[in-house]
């Protein structure tokens, strides 16, 4: 028998070297073939001859459209003599337009299977002896155009580097940027600033330390209590076990006590789509399809949760205290998880009674699950259930047969883990594979001691019994839900970047690189939206921190944590990291010694689930993406391998252990310290308003900031955030006076300069608010509004050759600012600079699909050219947007009156004059055709006279267009000497203003009414 065993046990050993080393060629393997050659993949893949280049715009924090978008590249060089052949090759993400020397060149000679493979092209024909020109216009609707180019012959090498200089879509000429070098975050920027580890390791030493002496005391009372004698020690076991657990569990109370009132309602990751989507079921009493929401694409069970909770308590999305509710709920989601937690790896180590402990602290003071679990989210709930799910696996693999209970409580772990998010489908074949092995083990073991027999058969018919109903109780909790998304998607599984849910939509960087997967050591400088830096970097910045700072787009609208704790739990953070790393070698080599299945299930789930983090990172290449938290299911594992390094280095120091673990704990209280929210501090007094002013709050907001800053009169945070929103409260000049106080107190403060500005242009003080609106741009360069406001200001006085200079700046760092492309449009129109005003107007109307402004110039510019059917669909869009507008009323109606739509034309001019009755072009140009119409339907004196006696006197008779149109009605009522009169008055009042054209019409008119005949327009076929 021994000899089978010993057997069984080398064969074993085999499998799983062959199984961990085919799985880390495999999946390598196919993570190259992703970036190499799959096109859907963005990931710009190395070639040696040359380097991809980008535009060099700054990083946004913002969505993009996905909108076609252009970059043009150009080189010149000089030539001595042209090769007999050159050869070209290049490649665009994901489309270009070639040309050389101004022409376009054939087809290529050779051309590749798609973006990431260089076409071929022959261009000796189309080269010269002296300067040569090679411009390239790259296309792309989901990233920022890219392109790789190789020029050579003999004597010739060009090829694509940062010596080429980039347009993006209108904006300044700058050299490019190779792709693979980290985005610069300029000062300015909304993703700029944060706390420096050192500078807070300057001033909150004191604290540190006092964590120290905390940690120390613990570690040497632990070592107190488990000197003493077993018999004592055993009294109290069931004590020593849970008392952990207690305390942390006490401590997440306490945490939740303090933030719950503090937390502002909409913060967190992706809050503004979840909310709604409990509002939606709440309200419709159903569950709503993909495309009807941002986060709408989610699993229902978290939603469906979290709206009957709502239902119970009377209350709503709406209510603060509803928000308050659902975080209740995640505290109790978040201590059940570290409590599973705990006891899986109880389970793990049997007969342990450290590394539980260790792995417990880990999981409790994590701070993925610290902040999600205060966050409105679905993660923590799906993460948990996934959790549970592990444990459950671990128990029936731990019993001698496992109960029918425990498959169907599996059963619908797995099922609500899968209703929850649909990246629970990680751990389902693990988890059966796991059974699977066990029901093998079992086999194997039986065949050893007695042979198969009918009890071997039976043995495996039970676990295949069991296998097979908790599959089936999880595809009943679950199945519903992922037939339904097949029926109306045609794919059981669908994302937000999906274009089919209707969401179009991409994020910075929008690819990624080689390089983008080997940089590390941002997040221990900078840690803030350190995953625009490197995935190591997203990833270790949301691993032990809010990095992304609660998912907000800009810092100033960050959660209000103690980020200068967090930044230096970022450097503490290296003990619990090492551990990790060590756990991991040490499970993996455990693995291949001793296969288990309990250990095939840990290790498996955590490379799954890291391999799929890393694959969503490329597949969907947006800063956004690289978190953590996507692979918190693999709590289990990473506490495991937590608990396993940190014990094992400090069995392996000795005498230095007790170092490590007072630095685990310091590391431990200054993660929980992070994430207490001082009441009384300014940064959570500026969030709370800021967010009630995103509410829909601002009085409430005005209210609490003025009652701060007579507590603390010397914040210029507080009272800049004040005057502007006193400026969005109708108190302009009390607003002004604000921002002049926080500029005399601080005159280098951008902020303060800028709200200032914005506030003097509101009454048209323009001169003052461009100086203080120059100065902004000075003093903080990376902002993309600042150069939107500066460039607005200069387009109203006038100078429009300096604001279309601001605008192509400013898009160099906001390509996808709607206002600096509007702005631009606007001046280049002014300046006669027709065709690509039109296309920064149209490029401004697509990114900003709710702005009515863009479409009433493009419906002003093009009626000009005489594009009048164009110009009526740009006035009717933005009249949709904008229905109680009379001016775009007004413009409308005068395009339909130029296409001889005359009743429509009518129309709206009468819906213009009953939203404005005094709106003196829209009363002159109806009362012109009630005068002057060629047609009697449309004809009418009287009301000819009314409409335009009332737009003389609401311009007080100083307008010779509108004197002429009353005289035409007072003709068309038979008034004729008093239409001669009035005509006259017209005549001289249009010469004294030099308007000769406009006199020799009047002239005609005072004749043709002498003769007492009405004025026609002449008929139009």
């Amino acid at each position: 028998m021994l000899p089978l065993v010993n057997r069984s046990a080398g064969l074993a050993r085999r499998l799983a070297l062959a199984l961990v080393v085919s799985s880390a060629l495999g999946s390598l393997g196919w993570l190259w073939w992703n970036a190499s050659w799959r096109s859907e993949i963005a990931f710009l893949p190395r070639r040696s001859a040359a380097e991809w280049i980008v535009y060099p715009s700054a990083p946004e924090g913002l969505l993009h459209l996905r909108l076609e978008l252009s970059t043009e590249f150009k080189r010149s060089f000089v030539l001595e003599r042209v090769p007999d052949r050159a050869e070209l090759r290049i490649a665009g993400f994901h489309r270009y337009a070639l040309l050389i020397n101004g022409v376009a060149p054939g087809p290529p000679a050779r051309m590749a299977r798609n973006w990431k493979q260089p076409d071929s092209y022959e261009a000796g024909p189309q080269l010269r002896v002296g300067e040569n020109q090679i411009a390239v216009t790259v296309f792309n609707t989901n990233g920022p155009p890219a392109m790789w180019l190789c020029l050579q012959g003999a004597g010739l090498e060009l090829r694509s580097d940062e010596s080429w200089q980039a347009s993006h879509a209108g904006a300044t000429w700058r050299a490019a940027r190779l792709p693979g070098k980290p985005e610069v975050v300029s000062r300015g920027s909304s993703l700029y600033g944060g706390a420096e580890p050192w500078a807070s390791l300057q001033a909150r030493w004191p604290l540190l330390l006092l964590f120290a002496a905390l940690s120390a005391a613990g570690y040497w009372l632990i070592r107190w209590w488990s000197m003493r004698p077993v018999a004592a020690r055993s009294r109290v076991a069931w004590w020593q076990e849970l008392a952990p657990v207690f305390l942390l569990a006490g401590a997440w109370v306490l945490l939740f006590a303090n933030n719950l009132r503090v937390l502002p309602n909409l913060l967190g990751y992706d809050v503004t789509g979840h909310l709604p989507y409990i509002r939606y079921i709440q309200e419709n009493h159903a569950l709503p399809l993909a495309g009807e929401g941002w986060e709408m694409f989610q699993p229902p069970l978290y939603y469906v949760i979290c709206a009957a909770v709502l239902q119970m308590l009377s209350l709503s999305v709406a209510d603060a205290a509803g928000v308050m509710a659902l975080r209740v709920f995640g505290l109790v989601i978040g201590v059940a998880h570290f409590v599973v937690v705990w006891a899986s790896l109880r389970l793990l180590f049997p007969g342990e009674r450290s590394r539980p402990k260790w792995g417990l602290v880990l999981a409790a003071c994590l701070p993925p699950l610290l902040f999600l679990s205060q966050y409105v989210t679905n993660e923590a709930l799906a993460a948990a259930l996934v959790s549970a799910s592990v444990y459950l696996t671990l128990r029936m693999l731990r019993a001698e047969r496992a109960s029918w209970k425990l498959c169907v409580g599996l059963g619908l772990c797995l099922g609500a883990a899968l209703l929850t998010k649909s990246t629970a489908v990680l751990a389902l074949p693990l988890i059966l594979v796991t059974l699977g092995c066990k029901a093998v083990q079992s086999l194997t073991s039986k065949v050893q001691s007695r042979g198969i027999g009918e009890t071997g058969k039976r043995s495996l018919w039970e676990w295949g019994a069991r296998i097979g109903l908790m599959l089936a109780v999880c595809a009943v909790v679950c199945g519903w839900h992922y037939a339904r998304v097949w029926a109306n998607y045609g794919s059981p599984l669908i994302g937000v970047w999906d274009p089919r849910t209707g969401f179009f939509w991409w994020q910075d960087e929008g690819y990624r690189t080689g390089a983008f997967y080997l940089r590390f050591g941002q997040a221990l400088l900078h840690p803030w939206f350190s995953a625009l830096y490197s995935f190591g970097d997203g990833i270790y910045s949301t691993l032990w921190g809010d990095g992304l700072l609660g998912g907000a787009a800009d810092i100033a609208w960050c959660p209000p944590w103690n980020y200068d704790l967090m930044s230096l739990a970022y450097w503490l953070a290296l003990v619990p990291t090492v551990g990790v790393i060590v756990g991991g070698i040490l499970g993996l080599a455990r693995f291949l010694r001793k296969p288990t299945a309990e250990w095939f299930l840990v290790i498996g789930l955590g490379f799954v689930i890291g391999l799929a983090v890393v694959h969503m990172s490329m597949a969907v290449p947006y800063y956004c993406m690289v978190k953590a938290f996507y692979g918190l299911s693999a709590l289990v594992p990473l506490c495991a391998f937590g608990a396993w390094g940190l014990e094992a280095v400090c069995r392996r120091i000795g005498k230095l252990r007790p170092v490590v673990c007072v630095l685990f704990g310091v590391w431990a209280l200054d993660t929980y310290a992070s994430f207490w929210i001082p009441r009384s501090s300014v940064p959570a007094l500026l969030v709370h308003a800021r967010s009630l002013v995103n509410e829909g709050h601002p009085t409430q907001a005005r209210d609490l900031l003025k009652a701060q800053l007579q507590a603390t009169p010397q914040s210029t945070e507080t009272r800049c955030l004040l005057a502007f929103i006193l400026g969005m409260t109708g108190a302009v000049d009390e607003g002004v006076r604000q921002a002049e106080i926080a500029v005399g107190e601080r005159p280098n403060d951008a902020n303060a300069h800028l709200v200032l500005a914005a506030l003097l242009a509101q009454q048209q003080r323009v001169v003052e608010a461009a100086a203080h609106a120059r100065r902004a741009l000075e003093l903080e360069p990376g902002r993309g509004f600042n150069y939107q406001q500066l460039a607005a200001l200069l387009a109203k006085q006038g100078l429009e050759e300096e604001a279309i200079r601001v605008a192509r700046e400013g898009l160099g760092l906001a390509a996808y600012s709607s206002e600096l492309r509007f702005t631009l449009g606007a001046a280049l129109v002014s300046r006669g600079e027709t065709a690509e005003g039109i296309s920064q107007l149209q490029l401004a109307a697509a990114l900003r699909n709710n702005w009515a402004e863009p479409h009433v110039l493009l419906g002003e510019t093009l009626a000009k050219q005489g594009r009048l059917d164009e110009a009526t669909e740009h006035l009717q869009e933005a009249q949709r947007l904008a229905p109680r507008n009379a001016g775009i009323q007004c413009q409308l109606a005068t395009v339909l009156g130029a296409q001889h739509q005359v009743a429509e034309a009518i129309a709206h001019y009468t819906e213009a004059l009953r939203l404005v009755p005094d709106l003196a072009e829209a009363l002159n140009n109806l009362a012109w055709i009630r005068a002057a119409h060629p047609q009697a339907e449309f004809r009418d004196g009287p009301e000819a006279v009314r409409l335009a006696e009332r737009a003389c006197q609401v311009t007080t008779n100083k307008q010779p267009m509108m004197i002429g149109t009353l005289a035409a009605a007072y003709a068309e009522a038979g008034r004729f000497e008093e239409a001669v009169a009035t005509a006259r008055k017209a005549r001289e009042q249009a010469l004294a203003g030099g308007q000769k054209e406009l006199a020799e019409k009047n002239q005609k008119l005072i004749e043709l009414f002498s003769a007492r005949q009405p004025y026609r327009e002449p008929a139009q076929p």
